[in-house]
C-alpha cells in the first residue's frame, strides 16, 4: 500500500476546517484543522478525501510517507519494526527498519555510511534504511578494525596501481 504525504490548509476567516481520510491502515478519520493553518498528514495513495466543512483545502506533495497518519497517528506502517543505533564515536543517532515479513536477526553493532552504530533499540522514528542490507558486528571494536582493514586495503590496491603506472 503506497502511502502519500498530503497538505491540509485552512484559511484565515474560516474559524475550523474539517475532513474525512482515508490512513495508511485503512481507517477513515475525521481531521479538523484551526483557522490560518496548514498541516500534513499521511495518507492512502489514491484515497478519497472529503472535505466536510465549508472552507478548507489539500494537494498532494508527491512526497511518499512512512506513517499511518501523519501527525494525527505517528505511528509506523505495519510491516517495519525501527530501530534507534547510536554512533560509535560520536553518540549520534541513526534510524534503521527491520521488516517484520522476514525475520532479521538485529546485531549489536552495524556498519552504515563507512561508521559504526550500537545500541540498538526500538522506536517510533521512521526510516527507509533497511538493517538487513548491512555488515553486523559483535562490537564497535570489531567493526572499527573491519573498516581500518578495509582502508588498508584500499590504499595498497591504489599503490600497487601506481606502481604500475
Amino acid at each position: 500500500m503506497a502511502c502519500r504525504n498530503i497538505r491540509f490548509s485552512c484559511p484565515i476567516g474560516a474559524d475550523t476546517c474539517t475532513w474525512t481520510v482515508e490512513c495508511c491502515d485503512g481507517t477513515k478519520y475525521n481531521y479538523e484543522l484551526d483557522e490560518n493553518n496548514t498541516e500534513d498528514l499521511c495518507l492512502t495513495q489514491g484515497s478519497t478525501i472529503l472535505l466536510t466543512s465549508q472552507y478548507g483545502s489539500w494537494n498532494d506533495t508527491s512526497q511518499t510517507c512512512l506513517t499511518n497518519c501523519g501527525d494525527v497517528d505517528p505511528t509506523p506502517i505495519a510491516g517495519y519494526e525501527y530501530y534507534e543505533f547510536d554512533d560509535c564515536n560520536s553518540g549520534a543517532k541513526q534510524i534503521f527498519r527491520a521488516s517484520l515479513s522476514v525475520p532479521v536477526l538485529i546485531p549489536n553493532v552495524v556498519r552504515y555510511n563507512s561508521e559504526c552504530w550500537q545500541n540498538p533499540t526500538l522506536t517510533n522514528t521512521t526510516s527507509n534504511v533497511d538493517i538487513s542490507s548491512l555488515q553486523g558486528f559483535v562490537d564497535c571494536a570489531s567493526c572499527a578494525v573491519f573498516q581500518l582493514l578495509q582502508h588498508l586495503l584500499a590504499h595498497l590496491h591504489l599503490e600497487h596501481y601506481l606502481s604500475i603506472v
